[in-house]
C-alpha cells in the first residue's frame, strides 16, 4: 500500500495525469495498477479518468508481486546503512555477487537481503537499484516495492542518483581532474570482459585525483581517485581507466601489469580490486527527501593504503 496527499496546486487534474505528470508514474505502472491493482480517494476506490484535488489522499494497493522461483533466502551477514518501509541500503562486501549468476547460483547480497526481510516477516520480492562487481564493495540501494522501485529507476534513468567511488591506481594521471567519454562493449568470446569501441554504448566517468602514494620500496607511484558516474556500464570504470593507461590495483581482469599488482596485494594482504563505492545521492522515493550517504574505505583497504607513502603534492 502506498498512501500519499495531494500537494496544493497539484489537484483539479485527473486522477490519471496527476499519476503520470506529478507522481512520475511508468505508463506501465498506471496499467498495472489499472488492471490489477486498486486505487482509492479518500478511501473510495477511484477510476483514472476520475477528478483529483488538493488535499485528496490518494491510495495505491498494488496487486501481489511474484517471488523469484530462483531466489532463495540465506542467512548471510548484512551491513546495512539504511532501511525504511520503503528503501534499503546495504555496504557490500568485496567477495560477494550482488544476485545470483551461473556461476554463482547462491550466497549472494540478494539471497541475503531476502532472508533478512522474511525474518522481519515482510513479504517481499528483490529490487536492485544500483549493481556492483563481485570484488567491488560499498553502497547497494534496493527498493521494497514495485513503486519504489519505478520511481528511482526513472531516477537513474534522469541522471538524478549520484554514485561515487575510491578506486586506487597505478601511476600519475596527467591531470587532476578529468571525463572521460569512451563508449564500451562485451569483448569478443568473453561472457563478462568489456573492451573500448566505436560500436559500443556510451560510457562516461569523471574523475578527480584525492591523493598521491608511493611505494617506499618498490618506488611505484599511486594515486587515489575519486570517480563519479555518469552511466552505469559493466565494468565502466575499470575499463575507463586501463584505457588512460592507470588501471586499478589489484585488478586481474583489467589491470596492464597483473603481475607487479598481485605482488604488491599479496605482501598487504589485499586480494582483491582497490575499487569502493562509498557515496550515494538520490530522492526519496516516497518522501522526496534528498539523501546523501558516505561511507568510509574497508578497514581492508585502510590497510593497504596505509603502507604506502603519502606524497604531499596537491
Amino acid at each position: 500500500m502506498i498512501k500519499f496527499i495531494v500537494a496544493p496546486g497539484e489537484g483539479a487534474r485527473s486522477l490519471e495525469y496527476y499519476l503520470y505528470q506529478v507522481k512520475k508514474l511508468s505508463t506501465k505502472g498506471i496499467r498495472r495498477l489499472k488492471h490489477h491493482g486498486t486505487v482509492l480517494v479518500n478511501e473510495k476506490e477511484a477510476l483514472l479518468k476520475d477528478m483529483v484535488q488538493d488535499g485528496d489522499i490518494i491510495t495505491l494497493y498494488y496487486p501481489p508481486e511474484k517471488m523469484s522461483p530462483y531466489l532463495k533466502a540465506e542467512n548471510i551477514a548484512l551491513h546495512i546503512i539504511y532501511e525504511d518501509q520503503d528503501i534499503l541500503l546495504v555496504n557490500k562486501q568485496a567477495g560477494l555477487c550482488v544476485h545470483p549468476t551461473k556461476s554463482h547460483p547462491g550466497g549472494t547480497l540478494a539471497n541475503g537481503v531476502l532472508n533478512h526481510w522474511q525474518n522481519k516477516g515482510e513479504n517481499r520480492s528483490i529490487h536492485i537499484v544500483n549493481r556492483l562487481d563481485k570484488d567491488t564493495s560499498g553502497l547497494v540501494l534496493f527498493a521494497k516495492h514495485y513503486f519504489a522501485a519505478q520511481e528511482l529507476f526513472r531516477q537513474q534513468k534522469e541522471d538524478l542518483i549520484k554514485r561515487s567511488y575510491s578506486a586506487l591506481v597505478k601511476g600519475f594521471p596527467p591531470s587532476k581532474k578529468g571525463t572521460i567519454n569512451l563508449p564500451i562493449e562485451r569483448e569478443e568470446g568473453w561472457t563478462i570482459k568489456r573492451k573500448i569501441s566505436s560500436e559500443g554504448q556510451r560510457a562516461v566517468t569523471h574523475y578527480q585525483i584525492q591523493k598521491y602514494y608511493q611505494d617506499t620500496n618498490t618506488l611505484q607511484d599511486y594515486t587515489l581517485l575519486k570517480l563519479q558516474l555518469e552511466t552505469g556500464r559493466t565494468h565502466q570504470i575499470r575499463v575507463h581507466l586501463q584505457a588512460l593507461g592507470f588501471p586499478i590495483v589489484g585488478d586481474p581482469l583489467y589491470g596492464t601489469d597483473s603481475s607487479a599488482n598481485n605482488c604488491l596485494s599479496v605482501k598487504s594482504g589485499l586480494n582483491r580490486q582497490f575499487l569502493h563505492a562509498d557515496e550515494l545521492d538520490f530522492y526519496h522515493p516516497l518522501t522526496g527527501e534528498y539523501k546523501e550517504f558516505k561511507i568510509p574505505l574497508t578497514p581492508e583497504l585502510e590497510k593497504y593504503i596505509g603502507r604506502l607513502e603519502c606524497l604531499d603534492y596537491l
